[in-house]
């Protein structure tokens, strides 16, 4: 009886009432574009449990399609948003029936679809753990089981290797061990392909993102050098990342690539255009900027010229080293500081970027670039919500200086005299300003002031 009424609840959905659910959920990458059509195109019920697997497909008005995993359970009111489901992730039951189908690498099957769970490690009493999800994700639900594992359910499906579980994969095989342990994954089998819809990794006590981390120690003065150590610890563990992810392999998925005049054009191609579009917007928008982002933003649009002769300035790649899988979306987000030291996590790159493009091999300083401006934005939070005992007195630009000098310490002592190596550090922060500065003009006009910072400080 449980099992139909979940099963009728499911297909009673009608499409008003699950694009408006899906438009609330942090998750769903296409908040403002309209939807033509969307449907629930496979359900898969947990045995034992009023809960359920499902693909969700969404067609948008200009004929795109994205697919999506929503797992649904029964235990909603029947006036909420689901008219009496819920995202099964908020499930107690659901989360151990998770942990007890890795335990037993069991599988979960509908019509034409299987959702097969692959153990990598002994799981045997994950499903026994207590369970709670985690908040802040943003394309993805991850589930803590006690202090064994933290099980990630992916909601956008695609077909195709998952980066993070592949590179994942690779690293173990390496013996870096700056990355939590994969253990375990979720595949989904279906007709028009294979794709990954979870995985498993160890869960690391006392672990606190890096974001929340190095905001704790600026916003104390008496704590900054030992950031600064600890920061230099976070370069060298990058660079023994990006060692890892270097090695001769037979393998054509990792096997490095040397870098080409061809990818430096494209490099500097793609980045110019970036700037011309995000300079445009900077220039429709300057009537609605705070007086001094707007004098900033003026003389930084004097200069437009300038910025796109600097970007197209001609690269040395003799010297530029080999393309390689990288992190690909590396911020302090994406690090972990534990008792033991940091580790790395969140290996599937930037969510809006295609999958091949998120697989493609790029040059490593990418991501120095990303990290080096994570460290922008730190600074420009910490100085902002500091009181007057502590980082108050001191400048955005100083603490930046500070953290960049310790990380690159520990990344590469000698990079600061390599001008070839430099030159291409400095347009992977350039692509990281102007994406930054687009993405503020359109979401938070009050922190545009700290991209503008950024190009103003290339223009020196």
């Amino acid at each position: 009886m449980t099992a139909a009424a979940l099963l009728s609840a499911i297909h009673a959905l009608d499409r008003e009432t699950l694009a408006g659910y899906l438009a609330t959920r942090r998750w769903f990458g296409a908040k403002g574009r309209a939807i033509a059509e969307l449907a629930v195109r496979e359900v898969a019920p947990v045995p034992g449990e009023a809960a359920a697997l499902t693909r969700v497909t969404v067609r948008f008005s200009d004929g795109a399609e994205s697919e999506y995993q929503v797992p649904f359970a029964l235990g909603g009111d029947a006036n909420g948003p689901l008219g009496g489901l819920i995202d099964a992730a908020e499930s107690p039951e659901f989360r151990r029936a998770l942990g007890r189908a890795f335990a037993r690498g069991a599988a979960v099957a509908g019509p034409t679809s299987r959702w097969e769970f692959e153990p990598l490690a002994d799981l045997a009493d994950l499903g026994e753990r207590p369970t709670k999800v985690l908040g802040g994700e943003q394309s993805n639900t991850s589930i803590v089981f006690g202090e064994r594992a933290i099980v990630k359910l992916f909601r956008r499906l695609e077909v195709g290797p998952n980066p993070d579980v592949e590179i994942g994969r690779f690293l173990a095989g390496t013996g870096f061990r700056g990355t939590p342990a994969l253990l375990g994954v979720i595949h989904l089998r279906a007709p028009d392909g294979e794709a990954v819809a979870g995985m498993a990794q160890e869960y690391m006590p006392g672990a606190v993102d890096g974001w929340t981390h190095v905001l704790q120690r600026l916003k104390a003065v008496e704590h900054q050098q030992l950031l600064a150590a600890e920061l230099e610890l976070l370069g060298g563990l990058t660079r023994e990342l990006h060692t890892a992810l270097s090695c001769a392999t037979d393998d054509p998925d990792f096997a490095p690539e040397p870098t080409t005049p061809a990818d430096l054009e494209r490099w500097q191609t793609a980045t110019d255009k970036q700037r011309a579009a995000a300079l445009e917007r900077l220039a429709a928008q300057l009537d609605t900027l705070a007086p001094d982002a707007a004098a900033t933003a003026r003389s930084v649009l004097a200069r437009a010229d300038d910025l796109g002769a600097r970007l197209l300035a001609p690269l040395a790649v003799a010297s530029a080293g080999p393309r390689i899988r990288h992190h690909g979306d590396y911020h302090l987000g994406q690090v972990l500081h534990t008792p033991g030291g940091w580790r790395i996590i969140d290996f599937e790159g930037e969510p809006a970027r295609a999958l091949a493009e998120r697989r493609a091999k790029h040059h490593p300083l990418r991501d120095v670039a990303g990290m080096l401006r994570s460290f922008a934005y730190a600074a420009a939070v910490a100085t902002r919500d500091a009181d007057a005992s502590a980082a108050a007195t001191q400048s955005p630009a100083a603490l930046t200086r500070m953290m960049r000098a310790a990380f690159l310490r520990g990344y590469d002592p000698g990079l600061a005299s390599d001008a070839p190596r430099t030159a291409l550090l400095a347009l992977f922060e350039a692509e990281k300003l102007f994406y930054e500065l687009g993405y503020e003009l359109g979401s938070r006009p009050d922190w545009v002031w700290i991209p503008l910072a950024g190009i103003t400080d290339m223009l020196v």
